[in-house]
């Protein structure tokens, strides 16, 4: 069996079609929507362990952390067997291409038990390049930025040299893919884990899937905003408005190129045999309803309202929230062979 994984970073659940909407708008999402035709969509699906490492623990290992519940932000160990690994004692292929540094650099070894693994490098500041000729521009305050100054020029250094649309990383990512399927779809077997950390912030995509959600916007621009919450940190309703288009860009472009995932399989000749799974580790908030005002993930706020300001110091007391729904419980569709029209499975398990 061919079997395709694929995982959107910060995915909002309400931002896919299949779904519903968000109360500010409709999402653009017309081939995650075309898929949920034929696909079983889980109504709710909620994440075991958060945020990015964590969750992909899970999924890989199938449990908790040594002698708890949940994954915590570390490495896989040694001893530990991820499903890749088990997959390939049965004689099946396993491949990884991603551009999410956290689950490959910094020793976490996510990518250690498949067959192979591929890195598309640059994603949120990752240490790809040096250039001293790009400027270091501040947009908006630098407390206002979730990244420090060192890591902020790195996003830009990356930037510069884009010019096409697979320059940005999530289509990069997907056209590995695509490359690797046309080498590999005559495979009886193989398992395949596509993992983009958009629309996960810094929220960068072509101005032209912005556009489609705020045209000609003249405002301050935050496209990595501070965690925290949104008010008291300063962000106007009409800054909110355009962070909101800058992430439904970000959306609209993932899953423009899952559409040409989904279209190459049909090229290839596959979609009737291969498994495709969609999914994401988690959503963001943008105080809306059940956002509790906050904007970004982490649910803590000091008495300013900020959480993650790099530079800045903490301020007291903090505040603590529980995740919200538009964080824990996240989209998972799932297509196979024969499933002809949409299932909505309620509970966790299949009837």
């Amino acid at each position: 069996m061919k079997v395709i994984h694929v995982m959107a970073d910060s995915m909002r659940r309400d931002h896919v079609g299949a779904y519903g909407h968000p109360p500010w708008g409709p999402i653009h999402t017309p081939n995650l929507d075309k898929f949920a035709e034929t696909a079983a969509v889980f109504d709710n699906a909620y994440i075991g362990s958060f945020p990015t490492v964590p969750n992909r623990r899970d999924t890989h290992l199938g449990h908790g952390d040594k002698g708890l519940p949940f994954n915590r932000w570390r490495q896989v160990d040694d001893d530990e067997v991820m499903f890749p690994a088990l997959l390939r004692k049965k004689g099946v292929p396993s491949m990884l291409i991603t551009d999410t540094m956290n689950n490959v650099t910094g020793g976490r070894n996510i990518q250690r038990d498949y067959t192979a693994w591929a890195f598309n490098r640059g994603q949120e500041g990752e240490n790809c390049w040096l250039d001293d000729t790009v400027e270091t521009e501040w947009p908006v305050p630098r407390e206002m930025i979730r990244y420090n100054e060192e890591r902020w020029r790195q996003i830009l250094v990356n930037r510069a040299y884009r010019e096409q649309e697979t320059d940005w990383f999530a289509p990069g990512t997907y056209s590995m893919a695509l490359d690797w399927l046309e080498k590999n779809y005559g495979r009886k077997d193989f398992f395949l884990w596509i993992d983009t950390f958009d629309p996960h912030e810094p929220w960068d995509p072509p101005q032209y899937y912005i556009d489609k959600y705020d045209r000609d916007y003249k405002g301050r621009v935050f496209d990595a905003p501070s965690y925290g919450i949104r008010k008291e940190m300063g962000i106007t309703d009409r800054e909110l408005k355009h962070i909101r288009a800058r992430y439904a860009g970000e959306v609209t472009m993932v899953d423009t190129w899952f559409g040409h995932l989904m279209a190459k399989l049909e090229i290839l000749g596959i979609a009737d045999d291969t498994i495709v799974i969609f999914t994401a580790d988690h959503g963001t908030n943008f105080d809306g309803p059940g956002d509790v005002g906050f904007i970004q993930k982490i649910p803590a706020a000091d008495s300013d309202g900020f959480l993650v300001a790099p530079g800045r110091t903490r301020r007291p007391p903090m505040r603590h929230f529980p995740l919200s729904q538009n964080v824990a419980r996240v989209p998972l569709m799932v297509r196979w062979p024969g499933l002809k029209k949409q299932k909505r499975i309620k509970a966790s398990s299949i009837p």
